[in-house]
Protein backbone atom coordinates (compact mmCIF):
# COMPACT_ATOMS: atom_id res chain seq x y z
CA UNK A 1 0.00 0.00 0.00
CA UNK A 2 1.50 3.51 -0.96
CA UNK A 3 2.13 6.00 1.60
CA UNK A 4 -0.47 8.24 0.32
CA UNK A 5 -3.26 6.12 0.54
CA UNK A 6 -2.31 4.33 3.84
CA UNK A 7 -2.59 8.00 4.90
CA UNK A 8 -5.94 8.17 3.48
CA UNK A 9 -7.37 5.43 5.25
CA UNK A 10 -5.88 6.20 8.74
CA UNK A 11 -7.80 9.83 8.65
CA UNK A 12 -10.92 7.81 7.54
CA UNK A 13 -10.24 5.63 10.77
CA UNK A 14 -9.29 8.45 12.97
CA UNK A 15 -12.15 10.61 11.98
CA UNK A 16 -14.51 7.73 13.04
CA UNK A 17 -13.03 7.42 16.08
CA UNK A 18 -13.56 10.77 16.51
CA UNK A 19 -16.97 10.98 15.68
CA UNK A 20 -18.02 7.85 18.10
CA UNK A 21 -16.45 9.10 20.95
CA UNK A 22 -18.25 12.96 20.65
CA UNK A 23 -15.03 14.62 20.08
CA UNK A 24 -15.77 16.79 16.70
CA UNK A 25 -18.46 17.86 15.44
CA UNK A 26 -20.33 16.92 12.35
CA UNK A 27 -19.10 19.61 10.36
CA UNK A 28 -15.26 18.79 11.26
CA UNK A 29 -15.45 15.49 10.90
CA UNK A 30 -17.05 15.33 7.17
CA UNK A 31 -14.65 18.16 6.26
CA UNK A 32 -11.71 15.32 7.37
CA UNK A 33 -12.85 13.14 5.75
CA UNK A 34 -13.15 15.28 2.51
CA UNK A 35 -10.19 16.12 2.67
CA UNK A 36 -8.95 12.41 3.19
CA UNK A 37 -11.43 10.86 0.14
CA UNK A 38 -12.63 8.45 2.44
CA UNK A 39 -16.82 7.95 3.44
CA UNK A 40 -18.10 8.17 6.47
CA UNK A 41 -20.71 5.62 8.40
CA UNK A 42 -22.99 7.98 10.62
CA UNK A 43 -25.67 5.23 10.28
CA UNK A 44 -25.73 2.79 13.90
CA UNK A 45 -23.95 0.38 12.05
CA UNK A 46 -21.17 2.39 12.48
CA UNK A 47 -17.55 0.51 13.70
CA UNK A 48 -16.31 -0.09 17.03
CA UNK A 49 -13.76 2.09 18.23
CA UNK A 50 -11.56 -1.47 19.30
CA UNK A 51 -12.43 -2.74 15.83
CA UNK A 52 -10.78 1.10 14.08
CA UNK A 53 -7.78 0.77 16.19
CA UNK A 54 -7.02 -2.77 14.92
CA UNK A 55 -7.52 -1.94 11.48
CA UNK A 56 -5.75 1.15 11.37
CA UNK A 57 -2.60 -0.99 12.89
CA UNK A 58 -2.73 -3.79 10.44
CA UNK A 59 -2.95 -0.61 7.45
CA UNK A 60 -0.26 1.37 9.18
CA UNK A 61 2.42 -1.60 8.40
CA UNK A 62 5.41 0.48 10.40
CA UNK A 63 5.82 0.55 14.05
CA UNK A 64 6.25 4.32 13.95
CA UNK A 65 2.70 4.78 11.76
CA UNK A 66 1.12 1.95 14.55
CA UNK A 67 2.32 4.12 17.20
CA UNK A 68 1.15 7.40 16.13
CA UNK A 69 -2.83 5.66 15.73
CA UNK A 70 -2.12 4.63 19.52
CA UNK A 71 -1.43 8.26 20.12
CA UNK A 72 -4.14 9.18 18.58
CA UNK A 73 -6.32 7.09 19.95
CA UNK A 74 -5.52 7.78 23.70
CA UNK A 75 -5.79 11.66 22.88
CA UNK A 76 -8.65 11.26 21.95
CA UNK A 77 -10.15 8.94 24.81
CA UNK A 78 -8.35 11.74 27.22
CA UNK A 79 -9.65 14.69 25.94
CA UNK A 80 -12.91 13.97 24.82
CA UNK A 81 -16.11 13.57 26.13
CA UNK A 82 -15.30 10.78 28.29
CA UNK A 83 -17.76 11.24 31.19
CA UNK A 84 -20.63 12.07 28.76
CA UNK A 85 -19.61 8.69 27.23
CA UNK A 86 -19.60 6.52 30.11
CA UNK A 87 -23.19 7.63 31.02
CA UNK A 88 -24.84 7.78 27.32
CA UNK A 89 -22.69 5.96 24.99
CA UNK A 90 -21.74 7.48 21.39
CA UNK A 91 -24.23 9.94 20.51
CA UNK A 92 -24.53 12.57 17.54
CA UNK A 93 -22.78 15.90 18.40
CA UNK A 94 -24.65 18.60 20.15
CA UNK A 95 -26.79 21.33 18.34
CA UNK A 96 -24.10 23.22 20.05
CA UNK A 97 -20.83 21.44 18.63
CA UNK A 98 -22.43 21.98 15.70
CA UNK A 99 -24.00 25.00 15.12
CA UNK A 100 -21.20 27.80 14.95
CA UNK A 101 -19.02 25.53 13.04
CA UNK A 102 -17.38 25.89 9.45
CA UNK A 103 -14.77 25.43 7.53
CA UNK A 104 -14.05 28.01 4.62
CA UNK A 105 -11.58 30.59 2.87
CA UNK A 106 -11.32 34.49 2.75
CA UNK A 107 -8.94 36.00 0.57
CA UNK A 108 -5.94 37.48 2.39
CA UNK A 109 -4.22 40.13 0.86
CA UNK A 110 -4.24 37.89 -2.40
CA UNK A 111 -3.82 34.82 -0.67
CA UNK A 112 -6.98 32.50 -0.26
CA UNK A 113 -6.83 31.46 3.44
CA UNK A 114 -8.07 28.68 4.84
CA UNK A 115 -10.01 29.06 8.75
CA UNK A 116 -12.38 27.20 10.77
CA UNK A 117 -14.52 28.77 13.37
CA UNK A 118 -16.33 27.22 16.23
CA UNK A 119 -18.45 27.84 19.37
CA UNK A 120 -20.06 31.56 20.03
CA UNK A 121 -18.89 34.32 22.03
CA UNK A 122 -15.98 36.71 22.81
CA UNK A 123 -13.44 35.95 19.71
CA UNK A 124 -10.15 34.06 20.73
CA UNK A 125 -8.22 33.62 18.00
CA UNK A 126 -6.33 30.16 17.86
CA UNK A 127 -2.61 30.46 16.05
CA UNK A 128 -0.85 27.25 15.11
CA UNK A 129 2.88 26.90 15.38
CA UNK A 130 5.64 26.76 12.32
CA UNK A 131 5.13 23.59 10.16
CA UNK A 132 2.26 22.65 11.54
CA UNK A 133 -1.52 22.84 10.89
CA UNK A 134 -4.39 23.88 13.10
CA UNK A 135 -4.91 20.37 13.26
CA UNK A 136 -2.17 20.52 16.41
CA UNK A 137 -3.92 22.48 18.43
CA UNK A 138 -7.45 20.67 18.16
CA UNK A 139 -7.86 20.02 21.85
CA UNK A 140 -7.62 24.16 23.00
CA UNK A 141 -10.06 24.68 19.67
CA UNK A 142 -12.73 22.69 21.03
CA UNK A 143 -11.93 23.17 24.68
CA UNK A 144 -12.12 27.00 24.08
CA UNK A 145 -15.37 27.21 21.79
CA UNK A 146 -17.16 25.45 24.80
CA UNK A 147 -17.78 29.51 26.13
CA UNK A 148 -15.90 31.43 23.20
CA UNK A 149 -16.26 31.84 19.50
CA UNK A 150 -12.94 30.07 18.07
CA UNK A 151 -11.16 30.70 14.77
CA UNK A 152 -7.81 29.17 13.67
CA UNK A 153 -6.72 30.59 10.63
CA UNK A 154 -3.90 28.59 8.53
CA UNK A 155 -0.64 30.77 7.82
CA UNK A 156 0.91 31.18 3.90
CA UNK A 157 2.59 27.46 3.51
CA UNK A 158 0.49 25.75 6.48
CA UNK A 159 -2.02 22.92 6.54
CA UNK A 160 -4.46 23.98 3.67
CA UNK A 161 -3.25 27.75 2.94
CA UNK A 162 -0.63 28.17 -0.20
CA UNK A 163 2.78 29.51 0.14
CA UNK A 164 3.75 32.66 -1.16
CA UNK A 165 6.43 33.71 -3.53
CA UNK A 166 9.79 35.03 -1.49
CA UNK A 167 10.93 34.76 2.13
CA UNK A 168 8.54 34.45 5.20
CA UNK A 169 9.48 36.59 8.34
CA UNK A 170 8.10 36.94 11.23
CA UNK A 171 6.60 40.43 10.09
CA UNK A 172 5.41 38.95 7.01
CA UNK A 173 2.91 36.48 9.14
CA UNK A 174 1.94 39.26 11.47
CA UNK A 175 1.32 40.95 8.66
CA UNK A 176 -1.11 38.50 7.28
CA UNK A 177 -3.30 37.73 10.44
CA UNK A 178 -3.46 41.56 11.00
CA UNK A 179 -4.72 41.14 7.49
CA UNK A 180 -7.18 38.34 8.21
CA UNK A 181 -8.54 39.67 11.15
CA UNK A 182 -9.58 42.78 8.86
CA UNK A 183 -10.90 40.35 6.20
CA UNK A 184 -13.31 38.71 8.59
CA UNK A 185 -14.49 42.36 9.74
CA UNK A 186 -12.79 41.48 13.64
CA UNK A 187 -12.01 45.01 15.07
CA UNK A 188 -9.95 43.31 17.78
CA UNK A 189 -9.68 39.22 19.42
CA UNK A 190 -8.41 37.46 21.87
CA UNK A 191 -5.40 35.60 21.19
CA UNK A 192 -4.55 32.23 21.97
CA UNK A 193 -0.68 31.08 20.12
CA UNK A 194 1.40 28.19 20.73
CA UNK A 195 4.83 28.53 19.43
CA UNK A 196 5.39 30.68 16.05
CA UNK A 197 1.68 31.32 16.98
CA UNK A 198 2.41 32.73 20.24
CA UNK A 199 5.17 35.14 18.90
CA UNK A 200 3.01 36.51 16.48
CA UNK A 201 0.96 37.03 19.31
CA UNK A 202 3.25 38.81 20.98
CA UNK A 203 4.57 40.54 17.75
CA UNK A 204 0.56 41.55 17.27
CA UNK A 205 0.10 43.00 21.24
CA UNK A 206 2.99 45.61 20.81
CA UNK A 207 2.76 46.60 17.59
CA UNK A 208 -0.94 46.51 16.65
CA UNK A 209 -2.45 46.84 20.40
CA UNK A 210 -5.62 48.50 19.19
CA UNK A 211 -6.63 44.89 17.70
CA UNK A 212 -5.49 42.69 20.40
CA UNK A 213 -7.77 42.20 23.55
CA UNK A 214 -5.12 39.51 25.28
CA UNK A 215 -3.11 37.33 24.19
CA UNK A 216 -1.91 33.67 25.32
CA UNK A 217 1.84 33.15 24.48
CA UNK A 218 2.25 29.75 24.71
CA UNK A 219 6.13 28.08 24.09
CA UNK A 220 7.14 31.59 22.11
CA UNK A 221 9.92 33.56 22.74
CA UNK A 222 10.34 37.32 22.09
CA UNK A 223 13.58 37.48 19.98
CA UNK A 224 15.84 35.10 18.42
CA UNK A 225 18.14 35.01 22.08
CA UNK A 226 15.18 34.00 24.05
CA UNK A 227 15.43 30.66 21.79
CA UNK A 228 17.52 27.57 23.69
CA UNK A 229 20.58 26.40 22.22
CA UNK A 230 19.75 22.77 21.93
CA UNK A 231 16.21 23.98 19.87
CA UNK A 232 18.67 26.16 17.75
CA UNK A 233 21.21 24.12 17.30
CA UNK A 234 19.06 20.87 16.28
CA UNK A 235 16.98 23.18 13.74
CA UNK A 236 20.85 23.93 12.37
CA UNK A 237 21.31 20.11 11.92
CA UNK A 238 17.80 19.81 10.20
CA UNK A 239 16.93 18.93 6.05
CA UNK A 240 13.41 18.70 4.74
CA UNK A 241 14.57 14.96 4.61
CA UNK A 242 15.42 14.24 8.07
CA UNK A 243 12.94 16.24 9.65
CA UNK A 244 9.38 14.46 11.74
CA UNK A 245 8.21 11.95 8.95
CA UNK A 246 4.72 12.29 10.77
CA UNK A 247 4.90 15.97 10.26
CA UNK A 248 5.92 15.58 6.34
CA UNK A 249 3.46 13.41 5.66
CA UNK A 250 0.40 16.08 7.09
CA UNK A 251 1.84 18.53 5.26
CA UNK A 252 2.24 16.65 2.02
CA UNK A 253 -1.45 15.44 2.44
CA UNK A 254 -2.94 19.10 3.01
CA UNK A 255 -0.58 21.21 0.79
CA UNK A 256 -2.52 22.54 -2.03
CA UNK A 257 0.97 23.87 -3.56
CA UNK A 258 1.35 19.40 -3.46
CA UNK A 259 3.55 17.41 -1.95
CA UNK A 260 6.70 18.20 -3.99
CA UNK A 261 6.59 21.99 -2.58
CA UNK A 262 7.77 20.48 0.95
CA UNK A 263 11.62 20.98 0.68
CA UNK A 264 10.76 24.61 0.19
CA UNK A 265 8.64 25.43 2.71
CA UNK A 266 10.77 23.88 5.24
CA UNK A 267 14.06 25.59 3.63
CA UNK A 268 12.05 29.18 4.40
CA UNK A 269 10.97 28.24 7.84
CA UNK A 270 14.44 27.24 8.77
CA UNK A 271 15.90 30.65 7.33
CA UNK A 272 13.45 32.48 9.09
CA UNK A 273 14.45 30.74 12.62
CA UNK A 274 17.70 30.77 11.88
CA UNK A 275 17.79 34.55 11.03
CA UNK A 276 18.02 36.96 14.05
CA UNK A 277 14.61 38.64 14.67
CA UNK A 278 12.45 39.69 17.33
CA UNK A 279 11.06 42.58 19.83
CA UNK A 280 12.53 44.78 22.03
CA UNK A 281 12.67 44.78 25.42
CA UNK A 282 10.98 48.45 25.08
CA UNK A 283 8.24 47.14 23.12
CA UNK A 284 7.72 44.19 25.54
CA UNK A 285 7.31 46.54 28.63
CA UNK A 286 4.66 48.71 26.48
CA UNK A 287 2.15 45.68 26.12
CA UNK A 288 -1.00 46.78 27.43
CA UNK A 289 -3.29 43.73 27.04
CA UNK A 290 -3.02 41.17 29.23
CA UNK A 291 -0.48 38.49 29.21
CA UNK A 292 -0.86 34.98 30.16
CA UNK A 293 3.02 34.04 29.06
CA UNK A 294 3.23 29.97 29.43
CA UNK A 295 5.95 27.53 29.00
CA UNK A 296 6.66 23.86 29.31
CA UNK A 297 9.42 22.39 31.67
CA UNK A 298 11.37 21.08 28.52
CA UNK A 299 10.41 23.93 25.89
CA UNK A 300 12.70 25.61 22.90
CA UNK A 301 12.00 28.77 25.17
CA UNK A 302 14.34 29.59 27.89
CA UNK A 303 12.67 29.96 31.33
CA UNK A 304 15.12 33.29 31.93
CA UNK A 305 13.41 35.14 28.85
CA UNK A 306 10.26 33.99 30.68
CA UNK A 307 10.35 34.71 33.68
CA UNK A 308 12.03 38.37 31.44
CA UNK A 309 8.20 38.91 29.56
CA UNK A 310 6.77 37.85 32.70
CA UNK A 311 8.58 41.28 34.49
CA UNK A 312 8.44 43.32 31.11
CA UNK A 313 5.05 42.91 30.72
CA UNK A 314 2.85 44.80 33.93
CA UNK A 315 -0.05 42.84 33.25
CA UNK A 316 1.03 39.06 32.65
CA UNK A 317 1.02 35.87 34.49
CA UNK A 318 4.05 33.35 33.90
CA UNK A 319 3.11 29.59 34.01
CA UNK A 320 5.55 27.08 33.91
CA UNK A 321 4.11 23.52 33.58
CA UNK A 322 6.41 20.91 34.95
CA UNK A 323 6.69 17.36 33.46
CA UNK A 324 6.08 18.54 30.06
CA UNK A 325 7.62 19.35 26.99
CA UNK A 326 6.83 21.90 23.96
CA UNK A 327 4.09 19.36 22.39
CA UNK A 328 1.82 19.88 25.50
CA UNK A 329 -1.15 21.62 23.37
CA UNK A 330 -1.02 17.50 22.25
CA UNK A 331 0.73 15.74 25.18
CA UNK A 332 -0.97 17.51 28.45
CA UNK A 333 -4.01 19.41 27.02
CA UNK A 334 -5.93 18.32 30.00
CA UNK A 335 -3.47 20.89 32.00
CA UNK A 336 -3.08 23.38 29.67
CA UNK A 337 -6.71 23.93 28.52
CA UNK A 338 -8.07 24.98 32.32
CA UNK A 339 -5.67 27.54 32.41
CA UNK A 340 -6.06 29.13 29.00
CA UNK A 341 -9.98 28.79 29.99
CA UNK A 342 -9.50 30.95 32.97
CA UNK A 343 -7.06 33.29 31.87
CA UNK A 344 -9.76 34.38 28.76
CA UNK A 345 -12.32 33.79 31.58
CA UNK A 346 -10.57 36.73 33.03
CA UNK A 347 -9.51 38.89 30.33
CA UNK A 348 -13.11 38.87 28.66
CA UNK A 349 -14.61 40.09 32.45
CA UNK A 350 -12.21 42.59 32.07
CA UNK A 351 -12.79 43.72 28.59
CA UNK A 352 -16.70 43.96 28.69
CA UNK A 353 -16.49 46.17 32.08
CA UNK A 354 -13.91 48.74 30.25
Amino acid sequence: MDRSKKLQDLLVLIAEVAWELGYAGADEVLELLRRSGGELRVDAEAPRIASQIRQAKILAEGEDSADFVEYLHRELLRIGRRESLKAKGPSEPSEASTAAARCDYVDVNGVKTYYEAHGSGDVVLVLHGGLTPIELLRAQMMALSSQHTVIAPERPGHGRTPDVSGPITYESMVDHTAGFMRALGLDAAHIVGWSDGGIIGLFLAARRPAIVKSVAAISAPYNYDGNTPEFLELIRQETAETFHAQAVEVYRALSPDGPEHWPVIFDKMKAMTLTPWGLTSDELSGIRAPTLICAAETDIVTHEQCLEMHRLIEDSQLCILPGTTHLMPLEEAELLNPILMRFLQGACSRADST
